[in-house]
């Protein structure tokens, strides 16, 4: 009987450890699994300040789309189209394994991240996010995993210092927005520039405030009618006004 007692132990004790490498594993990878789908798209209007010759590579550009074109396993591929300030369009591939924490460039890593958990920006470098934060874009709050990057480094005769910021969105792992900042130390005021990227338009989730709740449409009609019925009103009391004068011009 004890050694029956033993075994049953040393099994259940197995079972356990078992059970928990398995639920190790599957927190690892819903930490590392992919928040998008095929046809899911998002649009960025692209902001630049400062030093005309800060940005080439978005000189010209007004805005850009990105949609997930195929989503292998964990592979991610998606289509950047650039619209350009003469009318013209640039269309750029983008792939990256989002199970291996690796970002399809600059817009899309994996869902449902954690502060302090890493990615691998562009298949390069580690990076870590700092912390998630709450963001309002068109009234759509959503929960952003943020990453600030800074650095000062030499340049001439000056130093240069840049900062770097992203903002994706928790649930799917899409960019919301990106933040370039350069200026030389020193010269804040002459050599700043900026480059901003943020989202405008999506299908991942609803922009509320181009969609009027119900309640909101009521309260509008409800205003209109007071205000039809308040000019009404006016109308009639100066139409009535007019009458009772004519009438007392025609006595006299």
């Amino acid at each position: 009987m004890k050694k029956l007692s033993e075994h049953c132990w040393k099994a259940l004790a197995l079972s356990l450890i078992v059970v928990l490498c398995y639920s190790i594993g599957i927190s690892e990878a819903l930490g590392q699994s992919v928040g998008v789908k095929v046809g899911d798209w998002a649009k960025y209007d692209v902001k630049r300040e400062g030093m005309p010759t800060a940005w080439q590579s978005y000189s010209e550009t007004e805005w850009i789309r990105v949609e997930v074109q195929n989503v292998s396993g964990t592979d991610v591929t998606l289509i950047e189209t650039r619209r350009l300030s003469d009318g013209s369009e640039e269309n750029r591939t983008h792939k990256g394994d989002v199970g291996n924490s690796d970002s399809v460039y600059i817009y899309i890593i994996p869902a449902n991240l954690d502060t302090g958990d890493d990615i691998l920006y562009c298949g390069l470098d580690k990076r870590r996010i700092n912390s998630t934060v709450s963001k309002s874009y068109d009234k759509a709050v959503r929960d952003a995993n943020q990453i600030t990057l800074s650095a000062t480094v030499p340049h001439f005769t000056d130093y240069l210092h840049t900062i770097s910021e992203f903002l994706w969105d928790k649930s799917t792992g899409m960019l919301l927005e990106t933040r370039f900042e350069t200026y030389l130390v020193g010269y804040e005021n002459t050599s700043r520039s900026l480059l901003r990227l943020e989202i405008v338009e999506t299908n991942l989730w609803k922009i509320e405030s181009r969609v009027l709740l119900g309640w909101q449409q009521l309260g509008l009609a409800a205003a209109g009618l007071f205000v039809a019925a308040g000019t009404t009103a006016i109308i009639c009391s100066r139409s009535l006004r007019n009458r009772n004068t004519t009438k007392e011009a025609r006595r006299k």
